[in-house]
């Protein structure tokens, strides 16, 4: 995988960010039962302990890296 340069936030670049949270991210996250996700307010809340799936989110950077 290769880095993608950020550069300046846009408009452009926070509606994209949005929308692949909301329409893919998270409903996949749900799926996992690793957070639930309240309609009426808009938030996004983890469900397990957050020591339960740090080494699943070590592992994950480690990959991102390479």
């Amino acid at each position: 995988m290769h880095p993608i340069a950020e550069g300046e936030p846009t408009r452009d670049r926070y509606e994209r960010v949005l929308v692949s949270l909301s329409h893919q991210h998270v409903p996949h996250l749900v799926d996992a039962a690793i957070v639930r996700y309240d309609v009426d307010r808009e938030t996004v809340t983890l469900v397990p302990d957050p020591e339960t799936i740090d080494p699943y989110v070590e592992l994950a950077a480690l990959r991102s890296r390479s």
